[in-house]
C-alpha cells in the first residue's frame, strides 16, 4: 500500500500493515535516518503515536532503501466503531529534523466490524 491510500482491514488483526513512504513520487530511502513514527487519529480525534524508537515498536522499517515500513497492530488497536483512521507518518533524517509523508494528505484505514 502506498501511504497515500485507503486500505480496509477486519477487527482484531494482527497482521502488518505496509506501506511505500515517497517523496516527490520516489521512495524515501530510509537507509540512514534516524527513525521513523507513525501518527493515527481515530474518528472520535483520538491520537496514537508509534515509533521505531517506542521500546517495544509496534512499527518498523521492513526495506530501507525502497522506503517500506510496517505498523503490526495489536489485537485491539483498530477498532470498528472507532475507524476511520487517517494517518501520517514522521520521517526523522536526523534526532532534531523531520518531515512528513504524505504531505498534502494522510492515509486512511478502514476496520470492519469483527462478528
Amino acid at each position: 500500500m502506498d501511504a497515500t491510500e485507503k486500505t480496509e482491514v477486519r477487527e482484531g488483526t494482527t497482521a502488518e500493515i505496509s506501506m511505500t513512504l515517497y517523496g516527490n513520487d520516489t521512495a524515501i530511502n530510509l537507509t540512514s535516518v534516524d527513525h521513523v513514527e507513525l501518527n493515527l487519529r481515530d474518528s472520535k480525534n483520538k491520537i496514537y503515536r508509534f515509533s521505531t524508537d517506542d521500546a517495544s515498536p509496534q512499527i518498523r522499517i521492513i526495506t530501507a532503501a525502497s522506503g517500506i515500513v510496517g505498523y503490526t497492530p495489536e489485537s485491539t488497536d483498530l477498532v470498528a466503531a472507532r475507524s476511520p483512521y487517517k494517518g501520517y507518518w514522521w520521517v526523522w533524517p536526523s534526532a532534531i529534523t523531520k518531515y512528513s509523508c504524505p504531505e498534502e494528505s494522510e492515509f486512511e484505514i478502514t476496520v470492519r466490524g469483527e462478528y
